[in-house]
């Protein structure tokens, strides 16, 4: 409620003083302020979908890149320009150049950096020993068995990406994949709702890394955990890169 009284506000006030600015055409003045004022809402409604940890790391880069741009430009522009339009014309695309590396790089660094983060830091720093486990464990639903009998000690980690992968075999056309889908969520959900089990869900994930399996091996290495899978070709590729598995 408290939200949309401020939007409100915002917009009323936006409205208001495009008409104190304008005072030449008064409605052109409202109707400007109030068209931006509802771009901007727009715009704010839409990054409330991006996850905080992109959009924080975001603006980090961004703030990077702009710096970044205006010591790079201070050296550049020590060469002389023949007219002020050009000057600030190289000026203009370095700012642009750097501000969309910055914010790419830092959405992209999410991953690589999630545990300077307060989540990521408690579970590696309170829990101590971290399992991450893929869907295959999920869907063969015996993961539930180990972790009640005390065979798996620590913190059990449910990547986003793992969570979405049973979904779309839930929600896929073949009925057969959609058993295995279903009976991966709901093995999910019996560890969610063990409370002498500690299971986390980890939002994070790794755009520019194609294939759950990588992505899996790349958090794993990030986390310093193991992976608890019953699926060889995994398994292979974890040992490769240093990763210590469960099967």
């Amino acid at each position: 409620m408290g939200l949309y009284f401020i939007r409100s506000f915002f917009v009323i006030f936006c409205a208001f003083a495009g008409s104190i600015f304008w005072p030449e055409s008064r409605i052109n003045g409202t109707l400007i302020g109030l068209v931006g004022s509802l771009v901007i809402v727009g715009l704010e409604l839409l990054l409330t979908r991006v996850p905080f940890k992109k959009l924080v790391m975001g603006v980090a880069g961004l703030d990077i890149g702009l710096i970044t741009a205006i010591l790079i430009a201070n050296l550049v522009l020590l060469v002389p320009f023949a007219t002020g339009q050009q000057e600030n014309g190289v000026r203009f695309i370095l700012y642009f150049i750097f501000s969309y590396l910055g914010i790419m790089i830092g959405i992209r660094a999410v991953g690589e950096l999630g545990f300077i983060f307060p989540y990521l830091h408690s579970i590696k720093g309170d829990f101590g020993n971290v399992i991450l486990i893929d869907s295959s464990v999920a869907i063969d639903g015996r993961v539930y068995d180990l972790a009640t009998s005390g065979f798996l000690e620590g913190t059990i980690i449910i990547p986003s990406f793992i969570t979405r992968e049973l979904q779309e075999l839930a929600d896929s056309a073949g009925e057969m994949k959609r058993q295995r889908g279903r009976r991966g969520l709901e093995t999910l959900n019996r560890l969610r709702s063990d409370e002498n089990l500690t299971v986390k869900f980890y939002e994070a994930d790794y755009p520019d890394i194609e294939g759950v399996d990588a992505k899996l091996v790349k958090l794993a290495s990030a986390l310093g955990a193991k992976i608890l899978t019953n699926d060889y070709n995994l398994t292979k590729v974890a040992e490769v890169q240093n990763v210590k598995v469960l099967n």
